[in-house]
């Protein structure tokens, strides 16, 4: 049976990178939980694209029901190798999925009740897996490894992607920091924080968990699968760049014996965030804030955005604050000068709240950051419209800065150098 053009693409990727992308060793199927559930990814080919700009662990700013917690005493120590798997909630929203296995089957697959539904009869679970130079096809998407699909308590979809770990790093580097003419010294440092925030979550769900998982978006980090080149120069560089991620194999982040939870983000605005003012669950001590040159020169990492009347009238109804909020106050920042707490006041309550929260309310593409420069109106001021906001990065801001390392790596500087002076304190081991 025909499968689409664009495998031939994916077919052409994965023979040049068969070393990498070998397939993973058998792993647990995950069991079900609620789904994050959200638009699909696109691949991106720069930090401004790459996935929201957030960085990995944005979501747990907010505490959702799955977030990682603090490491327990009893977490296992996990090697930076192995299998690894990854839900794929982009995709569970998603009424019917369209399949090719390795071997070129296509499916169609849709739910009944607890059951996955096919031409061939419903399953508890559909299980495919890839063939040497056949990736997995799922919609627009393609996968190394196995994925499993099957439906949750809810009645939704549950999509995991069970694969080994070095494939899964070097498409979340592809995801991230993009592929293209960048150097060679960013791609090894995003690849090793990356490694160590997946062993470091992997190793605090296990104490909740037999099977703990990662999800693809930026409630972990951006992850969409196999990167399709769309032309020769496109295929040199991914080479270039799977090259580069392998040369750190097995490499992660430790701070007193510890995997770091190196959380990352797009651009910090000049300096980074206090991470563990950001994320209270952090035990790292070593995503301190640290001033970053490149970013604050960089035109890229200024932005403005005035949040509409509507939006903050129905922000007042919806927190029970009256009929529209009247002023806004900054509460408490953290030491690079970031809100993390204000008092909204309304006309006829007020309320204290988290500064990400009013950013996911908002809606973090628009209001990018919690590096707020200045306001128009003045904090403090009545409102009697729209509310002005000037700032500065994308993303949470916590450790390493993907604009920063970029611009580093081009002056010179190693994927090392670039890690230190992101994580400092912290060292770099092979924990294969």
């Amino acid at each position: 049976m025909s499968v689409h053009a664009t495998s031939r693409t994916a077919t052409a990727v994965v023979f040049a990178l068969a070393p990498l992308l070998a397939p993973a060793a058998s792993c647990h199927a995950p069991r079900s939980t609620p789904s994050d559930r959200a638009a699909g990814p696109r691949l991106a080919r720069s930090v401004q694209e790459a996935a929201s700009g957030e960085g990995a662990g944005a979501e747990l700013a907010n505490e959702p029901k799955n977030a990682a917690k603090p490491v327990a005493a009893t977490a296992p120590r996990r090697r930076a190798s192995g299998p690894v798997s990854v839900r794929l909630s982009s995709l569970e929203a998603l009424p019917r999925l369209e399949l090719v296995d390795g071997d070129g089957t296509r499916h169609i697959a849709t739910r009944a009740a607890s059951k996955v539904r096919t031409a061939s009869g419903e399953h508890a679970q559909l299980e495919l897996k890839a063939a040497p130079g056949r990736p997995i096809e799922v919609g627009a998407l393609r996968f190394s490894g196995a994925v499993r699909v099957q439906v949750g308590r809810d009645g939704q979809w549950e999509i995991f992607n069970e694969l080994d770990l070095e494939p899964y790093v070097a498409c979340v580097v592809a995801r991230e920091l993009g592929f293209g003419d960048l150097p060679a010294q960013a791609w090894r440092a995003q690849a090793i924080a990356a490694r160590s925030y997946a062993v470091a979550n992997l190793e605090q769900r296990s104490a909740a968990r037999p099977d703990p998982y990662l999800f693809d978006g930026v409630r972990d980090q951006a992850y969409a699968g196999l990167p399709l080149p769309r032309n020769a120069r496109e295929r040199e560089s991914l080479e270039r760049l799977m090259a580069a991620v392998a040369s750190t194999r097995g490499s992660i982040l430790l701070e007193e014996g510890a995997c770091v939870d190196a959380r990352y983000s797009a651009s910090c605005g000049g300096a980074t965030a206090d991470g563990r003012a950001v994320f209270p669950e952090l035990r790292s001590t070593c995503l301190a804030s640290v001033a970053c040159a490149p970013c604050a020169a960089s035109a890229d990492s200024r932005w403005s955005w005035t949040a509409p009347t509507e939006a903050l009238e129905k922000l007042a109804r919806e927190r029970g604050l009256g009929a529209r909020v009247v002023r806004l106050e900054v509460l408490r920042r953290d030491s690079s000068g970031r809100w993390l707490e204000v008092e909204l006041v309304g006309d006829a309550r007020s309320q204290r709240l988290r500064f990400e929260e009013l950013r996911r309310e908002l809606g973090r593409e628009k209001l990018r950051s919690a590096r707020i420069l200045d306001t128009w109106p003045g904090l403090g001021e009545h409102l009697s419209g729209g509310l002005l906001f000037r700032g500065a990065g994308r993303g949470h801001g916590a450790g390493l800065c993907q604009l920063g390392a970029l611009e580093f790596a081009r002056r010179g500087w190693s994927a090392e150098r670039i890690l230190q002076h992101y994580y400092p304190g912290s060292g770099i081991e092979d924990r294969r």
